[in-house]
């Protein structure tokens, strides 16, 4: 009797263990184990994941949804303002305005071109952008100079608010 309490009991707990997974665009979802890149901008630009069959997949940003890797989710937006650069935000804050980050190096990002994973970039290249959306609208950049200044788009009716943030 022990025995099968304690064989439950483990595979209970297997189910408490956080997986990784990814939805794709058609709504598709894959568990697995999202491999940890070797710099976390990456993880901004594709993701590889292995699920319990021991089948690796890499996608791209266009191919998801979104991913969730470990406490971080990311979803997929289109952030070029002239041209598509469909990339994964990493969620920063969620709620009816949500605020998301995203981190790249700066050769070749203005034309969409990825990064060489392969070149370790100096820390002082590595640059964040970040993105708000509010419910229902577009996403756009954020400037947090212009919220100090009271001259943000979202919080200019609350200039309370403005100067508490």
């Amino acid at each position: 009797m022990k025995y099968l309490f304690l064989v439950t009991l483990i595979i209970s707990c297997q189910n408490l263990v956080a997986q990784d997974y990814v939805i794709t665009a058609t709504g598709e979802s894959k568990q697995g184990t999202i491999k940890k890149p070797r710099f976390s901008y990456l993880l901004h630009h594709e993701v590889k994941i292995t699920t319990a069959d021991r089948e690796t997949s890499t996608f791209l940003p266009n191919a998801l949804k979104g991913y969730n890797y470990g406490d971080d989710v990311f979803e997929t937006f289109d952030i070029g303002e002239k041209k598509s650069l469909v990339k994964f935000l990493k969620v920063i804050v969620k709620g009816y305005c949500t605020l998301y980050s995203y981190e790249y190096i700066n050769a070749g990002i203005e034309y969409g071109v990825a990064p060489n994973p392969m070149q370790e970039p100096p820390m002082s290249k590595v640059n964040t952008l970040y993105y708000m959306k509010k419910e229902g609208e577009k996403i756009h950049p954020y400037d947090f100079t212009k919220l100090r200044k009271g001259e943000d788009l979202y919080f200019s009716d609350n200039s309370a608010l403005t100067t508490d943030l």
